[in-house]
């Protein structure tokens, strides 16, 4: 309707309307105005008409009355032709507006996922002894040349993946409880299809082992690292310090996403998700779940970690073989909060059960 009233068209029409009304008026007789019988309008409604009639025919001719017509319909014309400006000018500046904040933040999100390249690439492959040894334990080492060789003797990547490996795994042994499990009603990892406390990645290794492992860690280095491994945010930070910046980084680039639509956020997600290998975007799970080691947000206005994380769908297409990973460690609640408020998904279950 309203595209209408201001479409070139309805113009048209109300220009029309207003020459031929004001021409007809210009030319009726005089007697329109003494005798109503002569008038095309009957009734009482034909009084005001009789009294323009009558005052138009003895005013003005029909040419003036033309030229009248004339300049007050090309005056409404104008207006409504301003009008149309005015909503075509509007809509211009709101689609360059958002073009340009199109820009800036692809702009700001690009260079994000460059730094973070960037942050792999130049990792420092100095690794420290604690995680060499958890590294050491669970067979976790660099290739090269077809051959595995020790963890800090990789590239960046390799190594940076190698430590969150270790330490997932060492974290999740720790802090695992044999406790029974039952399947969601989507469950994206159905308990058939897994052994509790059980993983290839675990080469075997059982609580009990990691526990000694442990031990002999605080002996030679004349701390108690055990009690670290009750909190996925102090071994973040503390076990091995590269892990941090690896959180810090993506925590930077999921609060960029944010700000964005829902539908516009998993347009973009999978740039980082292909940068972040399997082990890192398990560490980043297991710091959402626990909210760590930034805790919860008191402020409205500034999302926590988790809701970050479930909100840019960081979590969608989880890896199979880190699911089934924490499937097995995890406890019930754990793993039903890692679903349902971090938003983990793989494929399908079904596709859970073929790759086994």
């Amino acid at each position: 309707m309203k595209s209408f009233l201001f479409s070139p068209f309805a113009a048209f029409l109300l220009f029309s309307t207003f020459v031929v009304t004001w021409f007809l008026y210009g030319i009726l007789p005089e007697e329109c105005g003494s005798n109503i019988a002569y008038c095309p309008f009957n009734g009482p409604a034909a009084r005001w008409v009789s009294r323009v009639a009558n005052f138009k025919a003895q005013e003005f001719g029909p040419f003036e009355a033309l030229m009248g017509a004339l300049a007050f319909a090309g005056l409404v014309l104008t207006l409504i032709m301003q009008q149309h400006e005015l909503r075509l000018a509007r809509k211009q500046s709101e689609a360059q507006t958002e073009i340009f904040y199109q820009q800036r933040f692809e702009t700001s999100f690009y260079q994000s996922i460059d730094q973070f390249r960037t942050f792999h690439a130049d990792f420092n492959t100095k690794v420290d002894t604690t995680t060499q040894m958890l590294a050491q334990f669970y067979g976790i080492g660099a290739l090269q040349a077809s051959k595995q060789r020790p963890i800090d003797l990789g590239s960046g990547i390799e190594v940076l993946n190698g430590v969150a490996r270790a330490v997932l795994q060492a974290y999740l042994v720790y802090n695992w409880d044999n406790e029974e499990l039952t399947d969601l009603p989507h469950d994206p990892v159905p308990t058939s299809s897994i052994e509790i406390g059980k993983h290839s990645h675990l080469r075997g290794q059982s609580k009990e082992a990691l526990m000694t492992t442990l031990e002999k860690m605080e002996q030679e280095n004349s701390g108690s690292l055990a009690a670290h491994f009750d909190d996925i945010g102090k071994i973040v930070i503390w076990l091995g310090g590269s892990l941090y910046p690896l959180v810090k980084r993506v925590r930077g680039i999921l609060k960029i996403l944010y700000a964005e639509a829902p539908s516009k956020r998993l347009q973009y997600i999978d740039f980082l998700q292909v940068e972040l290998k399997p082990a890192e975007l398990a560490i980043i799970a297991i710091c959402a779940l626990e909210e760590a080691p930034y805790g919860r947000s008191t402020d409205r206005d500034s999302p926590s970690f988790r809701e970050l994380v479930k909100g840019s769908g960081l979590l969608n297409d989880f890896p199979i073989v880190m699911a089934e990973l924490f499937r097995s460690l995890l406890t019930q609640h754990q793993w039903v909060t890692l679903v349902d408020e971090c938003g983990l998904r793989v494929a399908t279950a079904r596709s859970a059960n073929q790759s086994r």
